[in-house]
C-alpha cells in the first residue's frame, strides 16, 4: 500500500494530463520549463540588481568620499606648507607672494570640496560629520586669516607660536572630523561590501535551489509527458494486436479525453463492428449451410428424376427405332405403289388418247 500510494498519484497526474489534447498538453508542459526559466532569469535579474545597486553605492559614494577626503588632506598639507614658507624670513618675496597666492586657492579649493561633498553625505552620521568638517573648515579660515594679518606685519615670532598653537589646534580638529568622515565611508563600505555579500550568498543559494526543484520537476513533468503518450500507445497496440488475433471477446474502455483516447473509443467501435459483421457472418454461414443441406436433397430427387427420365428416354428411343423401321417399310411401300400409280396414270393417259384418237377416227368415218 505505501508503494501504490505513490504510483496513484502518478496515475492521477497522467490521467490528469490525458484530459486535455496534445497541443493543450504540450503547451503546457514545455510552457512551464519556460516559466522555470523565466523565474530563473527574474531571480538572478533580480540579485545581480542587488550586487548593481551595491557597487554603485561604492562608486558613486564611497570612492568619491574617500577621493574628496584625500584632496582635503592634501589641501591642508599644501595650506601648511605655504603658512611655512610666509612665516620663513629668508624665503624670498615672489615664493612668499606665491605662496599667498596658494593660500587662497587652497582655501577656495576646500570649499569647492565640501561642496561636491554635501550631497554625497546620504546618512545621517555622514552628514552630522560633513557638518563638522565645514565648522572646523570655517575655523581653520578665520584663524588662516589672523595668521595672514600676523605674516603681512612681519611678526614672523608670533606667527611661528600662532601656527604652534592656534593654526594646530584647528587643523587637529579638522583631521579629527575627517577621521571621522573615514571611518563612517569605511563602515559603509564594509556594509555595503556585506550586502553584496549576502546578495550573492543569497543569489547562489537561490540559483541552486531554483536549478535543483528546476531539475526535478522537469524530469517529473518530462515522465509525466512520456508516460502519457507511452501508456496509451502500448494499450493501443495491445488492442490492435488481440483484434489482429481475432479475439474479440475483451470490452475496450476508454481512460482519456486526448488523441489517444479517442483512438481507443475508435478501435473499441471497430471491435464493436468486427463483432457484428462475424456474427452476421457466422448467421449467413448456417442459412447457407442449411440452403446447401435442402439444395442437395432437391439435386438428389433430380438426380432420381432424370434417372427415370433417362430410362424412359431410352424406352422411348427404342419405341422410335422400331417406328423408324416400320416407317421406312412403308415408304418404300409407298414408293412401290407411287411408281405403279405413275405408271397406271401414263398407260391410262395413253388409252386415252388412244380412245380420243379412235373416237375421232369413227367421227370422220360416220361423216
Amino acid at each position: 500500500p505505501v508503494r501504490a500510494f505513490p504510483r496513484t498519484i502518478m496515475n492521477g497526474q497522467i490521467m490528469l494530463l490525458r484530459k486535455l489534447s496534445l497541443a493543450p498538453r504540450s503547451a503546457f508542459c514545455f510552457g512551464f520549463f519556460c516559466l522555470l526559466i523565466v523565474g530563473l532569469g527574474f531571480l538572478s535579474a533580480r540579485q545581480a540588481s542587488i550586487l548593481n545597486q551595491a557597487e554603485q553605492k561604492v562608486e558613486l559614494n564611497i570612492v568619491p568620499n574617500i577621493s574628496l577626503w584625500g584632496s582635503i588632506q592634501l589641501d591642508l598639507m599644501s595650506l601648511r606648507n605655504s603658512n611655512s614658507k610666509l612665516r620663513n624670513p629668508v624665503e624670498p618675496e615672489t615664493v612668499k607672494t606665491e605662496s599667498l597666492k596658494n593660500v587662497r586657492l587652497v582655501i577656495e579649493s576646500l570649499h569647492g570640496t565640501l561642496a561636491s561633498m554635501t550631497p554625497l553625505a546620504v546618512t545621517p552620521d555622514g552628514k552630522a560629520a560633513l557638518d563638522s568638517i565645514k565648522e572646523n573648515v570655517l575655523a581653520y579660515e578665520a584663524v588662516e586669516e589672523k595668521y595672514l594679518a600676523i605674516v603681512a606685519s612681519k611678526d614672523f615670532p608670533a606667527a611661528t607660536v600662532f601656527s604652534d598653537v592656534e593654526i594646530r589646534a584647528v587643523n587637529v580638529k579638522v583631521m579629527s572630523s575627517l577621521q571621522a568622515l573615514k571611518e563612517i565611508n569605511e563602515r559603509n563600505a564594509r556594509e555595503i561590501g556585506n550586502e553584496a555579500a549576502e546578495a550573492y550568498s543569497r543569489a547562489l543559494t537561490l540559483v541552486f535551489t531554483v536549478v535543483i526543484v528546476a531539475l526535478i520537476t522537469s524530469v517529473l513533468f518530462a515522465w509525466l509527458f512520456t508516460r502519457s503518450l507511452i501508456v496509451p500507445v502500448n494499450h493501443s497496440l495491445n488492442i490492435a494486436g488481440r483484434i489482429a488475433n481475432n479475439d474479440l471477446s475483451e470490452e475496450i474502455k476508454a481512460d482519456g479525453k486526448d488523441e489517444m483516447g479517442r483512438l481507443v473509443v475508435s478501435l473499441s467501435v471497430m471491435q464493436a463492428n468486427l463483432r457484428t459483421a462475424m456474427t452476421k457472418i457466422s448467421d449467413s454461414a448456417i442459412q447457407l449451410a442449411a440452403t446447401s443441406e435442402e439444395m442437395h436433397a432437391v439435386t438428389e430427387d433430380a438426380s432420381k428424376g432424370l434417372l427415370r427420365q433417362s430410362d424412359e428416354i431410352e424406352m422411348a428411343a427404342a419405341a422410335v427405332t422400331q417406328m423408324s423401321s416400320a416407317v421406312d417399310g412403308m415408304a418404300s411401300n409407298a414408293a412401290q405403289a407411287f411408281n405403279a400409280a405413275t405408271q397406271a396414270n401414263t398407260t391410262a393417259l395413253d388409252g386415252r388418247n388412244k380412245v380420243d384418237a379412235t373416237v375421232e377416227a369413227i367421227s370422220l368415218m360416220v361423216c
